[in-house]
């Protein structure tokens, strides 16, 4: 089996964090969200022989090798794959057409979720999908009463089904979907915002008789924006629970959980928590930190603040009620 994962993505909305590293690579309660992501796809389909990450020409893919190493070991076979330019969700799995092959996920790496079970279906492929109130934001799909899919619809105006498609795909001949992409990029046939649509692909394959299956997932979290992404980092810890690395130092602090406070921190003096990260390196004192995300080596001092999120290297001490400052950056 391999594994496609693109993380070409700009993430507009989580700037100025996606500025200095790619959504998928931005780590929740010590463990970037694509690990995350491949942690589900290893229970699911087992060690692949491939694994391909889809980049955009700027990213740095330093910490790819180190990510895959900690999720799936060795024995993989890494690739790295550059879309020169952006155009659509098809062109970028297009990219690492070699690997249309035979079995294959695909899994936009900016995703996290828990399916309702752990094994691949007996079919032609397979989308994961979550139930969502208002289909209007998402691509949907609508199936048979054996869930299997019969149409995809982007975006529908009417509410005509409310299984949205969280951008997890299996599809057992990859080869087959290869052609419909191929087709669409040869004979130039765009979709939404003029560019390549991956869910035009696999329409294309449903209309031409493949056994398509809805996999429903439990959970399916969102780390586009501040927001969703403290509400999903909310969701982890209530889940994982409290997590202190043996390497921290803690010295007259009340903690309040669930928090992760990762390796070679030091927190002094403050209250942390509920639901608050702080990533190794990272310095507190004398502060109130809740529901907030700090990255990496951070230095804050005298801050009463919630709902906020500090990028990587930042240095904060000026005390507000919520900041979303980015890397690199100082708040004095």
């Amino acid at each position: 089996m391999n594994w496609i994962i693109p993380i070409a993505g700009k993430g507009k909305r989580l700037r100025p964090h996606s500025f200095s590293r790619p959504k998928p690579l931005f780590p929740i309660a010590g463990k970037p969200v694509v690990a995350r992501l491949m942690e589900t796809l290893h229970k699911i389909g087992g060690v692949p022989e491939n694994i391909v990450f889809v980049v955009s020409p700027w990213q740095d893919t330093s910490l790819i090798p180190q990510i895959v190493e900690s999720v799936v070991g060795g024995g993989v076979n890494l690739h790295i794959k550059v879309q020169e330019k952006a155009e659509g969700t098809a062109h970028a799995i297009y990219q690492a057409q070699e690997f249309l092959s035979g079995p294959v996920i695909i899994a936009f790496g900016d995703t996290i979720f828990k399916p309702s079970q752990y094994v691949l279906p007996d079919s032609d492929g397979a989308i994961w999908t979550y139930h969502v109130d208002d289909p209007s934001a998402y691509g949907v799909v609508l199936t048979d009463s054996d869930g299997v899919i019969k149409e995809l619809i982007e975006k529908p105006t009417e509410p005509i089904s409310h299984k949205a498609i969280i951008g997890v795909y299996y599809v057992k001949e990859g080869e087959i979907l290869r052609k419909y992409i191929k087709h669409l990029i040869d004979n130039d046939i765009r979709g939404k915002g003029n560019e390549f649509q991956l869910t035009d692909a696999l329409a294309t394959m449903v209309k031409e008789g493949a056994r398509l299956v809805a996999m429903p997932v439990t959970q399916w979290l969102d780390t586009g924006n501040h927001t969703l992404l403290l509400n999903a980092v909310k969701t982890i810890l209530t889940d994982e629970g409290t997590y202190i690395s043996k390497d921290a130092v803690i010295k007259n602090c009340t903690i309040i959980n669930p928090v992760y406070i990762g390796p070679y921190t030091r927190v002094e003096d403050s209250v942390i928590g509920p639901y608050t990260t702080l990533e190794e390196g990272t310095q507190v004192s004398n502060s109130v930190l809740k529901e907030s995300v700090i990255l990496e080596n951070c230095n804050i001092e005298n801050v009463v603040a919630n709902h906020s999120v500090i990028g990587e290297n930042s240095v904060w001490k000026r005390s507000s009620e919520r900041l979303i400052l980015g890397a690199y950056s100082v708040m004095e």
